[in-house]
């Protein structure tokens, strides 16, 4: 076993002031209430601002593709032609269109919260208590 010199230099730390510590402390409590806050926060914001996007540029994407479909029929089908009576036929059907693609987002939206909230979908009571 190796014994250590006699003649180290050990140091005792020299007691701080009121002022030091609390300055320290108040420190200590920005940086954490800002790496808490202001971080998450700023990522909220630039996953709000992507999801904000992506919704902007599918709703377009669906505007345009209903408008090739009221286009299309208005323009190919024949039997549209006949007569004044069934101009509100394409409108109908671009309607029917939008729809259908709304009734099928809201399954995919059930079925994805289900899946998140296994509780919810059961329609047990998370809290316990009845109505």
């Amino acid at each position: 076993m190796e014994r250590l010199p006699e003649d180290r230099n050990c140091t005792v730390p020299q007691p701080k002031s009121f002022q030091q510590v609390f300055s320290e402390l108040w420190d200590l409590l920005k940086s954490y209430a800002q790496q808490e806050t202001v971080g998450p926060l700023k990522n909220l914001g630039q996953q709000f601002s992507l999801g904000m996007q992506g919704s902007i540029c599918v709703a377009l994407g669906i505007f345009l593709l209903t408008m090739a479909v009221l286009r299309g029929l208005q323009t190919q089908v024949n039997f549209i032609h006949a007569g004044p009576g069934w101009t509100f036929l394409p409108y109908l059907a671009a309607f029917f269109v939008l729809a259908l693609f709304m009734v099928w987002v809201g399954f995919k939206m059930k079925r994805a919260f289900d899946t998140v909230n296994p509780d919810r979908a059961s329609g047990s009571d998370p809290v316990g208590g009845a109505e």
